[in-house]
């Protein structure tokens, strides 16, 4: 009974944690830099982004996505995650990065924004098949496992870590 009483209090500690992982964001997941401008041509441009890449990583960058408007790709969007506001403020503000949007066609001022994340949520559909109304993973790659309770037809879910306070729980019913 007490293992019983210790795998649930785990499985409770342990289900909570994951609930809260990742819908909040971390104090260390540093800053989103998203600028916008204008440029005469995206080609040209893009060719200067580009050689412009390890001034980023030596203001923080850890990674970038550029954008265009579906409609006009002369209307350039990019967003920039760097470790932290001091590194973002100090790259917006560097000569060299004023003299390469000048010399690579920007034709706009930028429209510059810091962003901290605030939550996180990924949509996907499920890609997994059913099976004898259990959840087939052919790969064996899936960290969760289905958990019968007492109502066959119901199912609670719980990290595959936590199966042998499964076992142990049902040796003991």
């Amino acid at each position: 009974m007490k293992r019983l009483a210790l795998c649930l209090g785990l499985t409770t500690l342990t289900l909570a944690g994951f609930a809260a992982g990742r819908a909040t964001a971390d104090a260390n997941d540093g800053v989103t830099l998203v600028v916008r401008h204008t440029v005469a041509n995206f080609d040209k441009w893009k060719v200067g982004y580009d050689g412009h890449e390890s001034e980023r990583k030596k203001f923080g960058w850890t990674s970038a996505t550029v954008l265009t408007d579906a409609a006009d790709p002369t209307h350039v969007v990019v967003i920039g995650k760097v470790k932290s506001l001091a590194q973002a403020k100090d790259f917006t503000n560097s000569p060299s990065l004023k003299e390469t949007m000048k010399k690579i066609g920007v034709i706009s001022a930028p429209d510059i924004a810091f962003l901290k994340m605030v939550e996180l949520k990924t949509y996907y559909p499920r890609t997994r098949k059913r099976r004898n109304n259990r959840v087939a993973d052919p790969g064996g790659n899936s960290p969760w496992l289905d958990l019968r309770i007492s109502n066959p037809g119901r199912r609670a879910r719980a990290p595959a870590a936590l199966s042998w306070c499964w076992s142990v729980s049902r040796a003991g019913s």
